[in-house]
This record gives structure tokens, sequence and C-alpha cells, in this order.
């Protein structure tokens, strides 16, 4: 490219800045909601038939400490201890977030007067405690209320992930346990739940890295567990969490097998029934050639 040429192409993408940063000082771009709105697990197609509450928002927390006596890379990890009545943290934690999310990404320890005084910090909530950050065990802590228009439903307590091992108790009962870090999962605790009063949640949970297993062979990989994600070290419940009333007769989950050259879809329904049903319940679908 000759010398000429060159300067009109400086010439003209100099023009086209420039009338590029004039339209944006001129304009002004007004979103009329929240950006990028998160909504909940049921439709409104749902809502004749299923509901939902959110827990999410301020819980308590309870860091337990992992006992001196316990040997790391054993692949067991140490028992969680029942919560103690006043050893809440005076903190609330605010749910969903990880205990120790103020450590996540490139750390907190960054910024001027650190080694690293141009990376950028990952404190997401500066008002949680530094030692928070090195949290391996805890429990944390919720009250609820079941809507009165939830009478004739099945409640579902669903949570759309939480890092680590997880036990979760609903008035002092085990209501289920889980083991992961970024699945959902849900538990029926119908069972457990006053209709007409208040409702404590405990959560327990273990850090991942408790589970570790040492090997004379493969020293530098000691998880008994699916790794590879940048949330690895994450602990706690670090997705949404919600209550959802059902109904006692419900479609759980659906299969669907297209058979192309029959021009047809097989659907494998699996269903669960709460109620005392004397009679065959009865399934009507309409069919349709595709």
């Amino acid at each position: 490219m000759n010398n000429s040429i060159f300067f009109k192409y400086c010439l003209l993408g100099a023009v086209l800045s420039f009338l590029g940063m004039a339209g944006l000082k001129s304009q002004t771009v007004v979103f009329p909601r929240d950006f990028s709105p998160a909504e909940g697990l049921v439709t409104a197609q749902e809502k004749p038939f299923r509901d939902e509450v959110c827990l999410n928002g301020l819980w308590e927390l309870q860091c337990i400490p992992v006992p001196s006596s316990w040997k790391s890379g054993s692949g067991i990890a140490p028992e969680l201890s029942a919560p103690q009545p006043d050893k809440w943290e005076k903190v609330k934690i605010k749910i969903p977030s990880a205990i120790n999310v103020n450590d996540w990404g490139r750390g907190s320890n960054v910024g001027d007067g650190t080694q690293n005084p141009y990376a950028p910090g990952s404190v997401y909530f500066p008002s949680y405690p530094d030692y928070w950050k090195h949290t391996r065990m805890g429990w944390l802590r919720k009250n609820f209320r079941i809507p009165e228009e939830w009478t004739q439903k099945r409640v579902l307590l669903h949570f759309e992930a939480v890092a680590g091992d997880c036990i979760v108790l609903v008035n002092g009962r085990e209501a289920g346990h889980n083991f992961d870090s970024h699945l959902p999962f849900d538990m029926d605790i119908s069972d457990y739940i006053n209709r007409d009063a208040e409702n404590e949640l405990l959560v327990g949970v273990r850090h991942t890295k408790l589970f570790d297993k040492s090997h004379p062979v493969y020293k530098k990989m000691g998880a008994t567990y699916p790794t590879g994600s940048n949330t690895d070290d994450l602990i706690g419940i670090w997705q949404d969490v919600y209550l959802l009333g059902v109904p006692e007769v419900r479609i759980t989950d659906v299969f669907v097998q297209p058979w192309v050259d029959k021009n047809e879809l097989v659907l494998e329904v699996a269903m669960t029934n709460f109620q005392s049903l004397t009679e065959p319940y009865r399934w009507h679908f309409c069919r349709e050639t595709l």
C-alpha cells in the first residue's frame, strides 16, 4: 500500500471515529427495567397448578472449625458437629453467595499495597469477615412459612446449586443429602414442615477438598469427585433456593424420542402420585403427525 492510499484510510478512520463519538454523546439509551432480570422456575402457564417462594436473601451462618486431630488426604472428611445456639455470626450471609466468595477468582489480596497492585480483586461482599475465606465447614439457617393456599400441595425444597457435601435439616429432621457443586436438586419436605407455623431450615456444608485422598503415584490429583472448574474451591449455597408447591399427582420427568422415519415422537413420562386413588389414573393425549 503506497503512502497516498494509506493516508486516505487513516483520514477516513479518523472521520468515522469522530462521527461515532459525536453520535454517542448526543444519544441516551434508557432501559426501562432491571438489566437482564432473573425469572423464577415456575412459568405463567404452570401457575394454576404449581407455585414457588424464593428463599434468597439474608441467612444466618455458623462457621465450624476443622478439628486439629483430623488428617487430610484420607478421603474421609471430618464430622460436621451440630450448630451451637450462641455461635451464629453477627454478619448475615447473602444467599446466593458462597461463604468464601471473596477469595474466588483473583482473590482479595490484590490492589494497592500488595504484590499484585494491578490485579482486579474479587471482593464481592465487603461486609463479609476476612476469615470466612478459610471456612471449610459450616451451617446456614433460614426460617420460612408455607403459603396458606398450599394446603393441598406437596412442598419441594429446590437448590439450583450447593458447593460441597450438603445435609439438609427441616425442623431438626434430616430431609436429604447431596454431594456436588454445580447441579440442581430437589427434596420433598412435605412430611417435615409445619403448614401453619414457622419452619427452620438448616443446611450443613463441608468443602469438597475435605474428601481428597492422597495417592502414592498421582500425587497432584487427590480429588474423589469431578474437578476442572474455576469454581472448585467454593463452599456453600452459591445459587438460588426455592420452595415449590406442586400437585400430589404430577409429571416429574419427560423423555422425548423422535422417530424421523415414522414422523412420530415417542414420549416416556414419569409420574408421581401421593393421592389414595381407588381408580386407575387416566391420561389423555392428542396425536398429531409431524
